[in-house]
């Protein structure tokens, strides 16, 4: 009789404390709104200048909702690339989602199946960023999922506006080279993944991105952005390896009678 009594209790708890989580991370991303607006500015501007229109732009931040990517994506349209072209690049350029994933797949394993199917659309740089800060300022401790909702779809929600925006700046024709969006931008990929940089791994995958990026920037097609994305993923997952060998040996060693 208790256990019935008290059911309806824990399930307004268990909801009250997901719509707190959830808020939270709408709270935590709310920063990366501005810094990110420019960004999403520019893409709607370049997907009016290439012929994708008023629905054809939005649809693009709406289904494809991938940042970088959608600008080789609508580059490529512009300049008449097949689709397979295009698919491949976009599937290029989003590899670093894996590392992502990677990630969050090892630290929140009670997530629901259905969740993590959730996460595979909404995971962005920035929804990235911000959930596993959270997780590294509380380790040990279960993140919810409705946190993750949060921070994902405040950032959908503003990534779209700011596409409609730059849409109409774009049909509107202004010249706003002079606002100086493109600064922004790097400054905000600046202050959202350098607080990341607090392990070797990461530390390796970064560093080989950056390199690879500059040294292959005149690459054709964005092919020289491509290698270094996978040369970082590479090198970060196999520091990331090595430093859990490690780990299990030092253990190990330490058992040992």
């Amino acid at each position: 009789m208790n256990n019935q009594i008290n059911s309806p209790a824990k399930a307004r708890a268990r909801s009250g404390l997901a719509r707190s989580a959830f808020w939270a991370g709408v709270r935590d991303a709310a920063p990366l709104f501005l810094s990110g607006a420019p960004f999403g500015l520019l893409f709607g501007i370049l997907a009016y200048e290439v012929g994708l229109g008023l629905l054809g732009g939005q649809a693009f931040s709406s289904l494809i909702f991938a940042g970088s990517a959608q600008f080789a994506a609508a580059d490529l349209y512009g300049k008449g690339a097949g689709f397979l072209v295009i698919l491949g690049v976009t599937a290029l350029l989003n590899a670093r989602h894996l590392l992502y994933a990677l990630d969050l797949a090892t630290r929140c394993k009670h997530w629901p199946s259905w969740g993590r199917l959730v996460v595979g659309y909404f995971l962005t740089d920035e929804s990235y960023a911000v959930t596993a800060r959270r997780l590294d300022a509380r380790p040990g401790e279960p993140l919810p999922l409705s946190y993750f909702a949060g921070a994902s779809l405040a950032m959908f929600v503003a990534w779209n506006l700011a596409t409609a925006a730059g849409l109409l700046l774009g049909a509107s024709s202004p010249d706003i080279s002079q606002y100086g969006f493109s600064v922004a931008i790097y400054s905000a990929y600046i202050a959202i993944f350098v607080p990341l940089l607090l392990t070797a791994p990461r530390w390796a995958a970064a560093v080989t991105s950056l390199l690879l990026s500059v040294w292959l920037r005149d690459w054709p097609n964005q092919l020289g952005l491509v290698v270094a994305i996978l040369a970082g993923i590479a090198v970060g997952y196999s520091f990331q390896l090595l430093a859990q060998s490690r780990l299990f040996q030092t253990k190990s060693r330490r058992h040992q009678p």
